[in-house]
């Protein structure tokens, strides 16, 4: 496998991970525009993974069930922190 097939398959992962957690399908994921970038203090210290949504992108708002999987949301919903 090419470094470029592990690169996709790796997002193809995190795309299905995060449709999952946003509870919408891959599909409606995939005619959002976002973005993941890590979270971390100012010394560098990981704390999670910040996903965001273009305006007007946003996937529609829905209560988290799950505490421990679940995103917590920010804003108007563009902005997606998953621990």
């Amino acid at each position: 496998m090419s470094s470029r097939e592990l690169e996709e398959r790796m997002e193809s992962e995190t795309a299905d991970q995060l449709a999952a957690m946003l509870e919408i399908t891959r599909a409606e994921l995939d005619r959002l525009i976002w973005e993941i970038e890590p979270y971390e203090s100012d010394d560098g210290t990981p704390h999670g993974t910040i996903v965001r949504f273009a305006e007007g992108s946003a996937p529609p708002p829905r209560p988290c069930q799950d505490q421990t999987t679940s995103a917590r949301f920010l804003g108007d919903y563009r902005d997606h922190m998953i621990p």
